[in-house]
């Protein structure tokens, strides 16, 4: 992932020491052969991922959040990808904003057990 700096503190970020661990730094890739390595601590993810990415985005290429996404179930991780239509690189349109808050109340519900069911949400 390009957005990992060389030598940055990323434990001062949040999330930051997860992320590290996870996909590594520019220091610990063997960047000899980049786009292999580019998951080599995959098996490492003990978490659920919920991606959504707009398809227009301007800034990171949707590609990155679909090679992830496919990446994680080929290593057998609990992945849902979601691609939004006509959105950059944040969410504005209202359908859009619902799906994403679906999403993340969907992922609570099925991965803590919540049980919350709201009619708001369309449940």
């Amino acid at each position: 992932m390009g957005n990992v700096q060389r030598g940055a503190d990323s434990k001062s970020r949040p999330g930051g020491g997860h992320l590290v661990a996870l996909l590594g730094t520019c220091d610990t890739r063997d960047n000899s052969d980049r786009e292999l390595a580019k998951y080599s601590h995959i098996d490492k993810a003990t978490v659920p991922f919920l991606i959504i990415h707009g398809d227009k985005d301007p800034i990171v290429p949707v590609d990155q959040s679909r090679d992830f996404h496919a990446a994680l179930q080929k290593a057998g991780k609990d992945s849902t990808y979601i691609e939004l239509p006509s959105e950059g690189h944040g969410f504005s349109q209202p359908g859009s904003l619902q799906k994403l808050l679906n999403s993340i109340r969907e992922l609570f519900a099925r991965h803590m057990n919540t049980g919350v069911h709201d009619s708001r949400y369309g449940r």
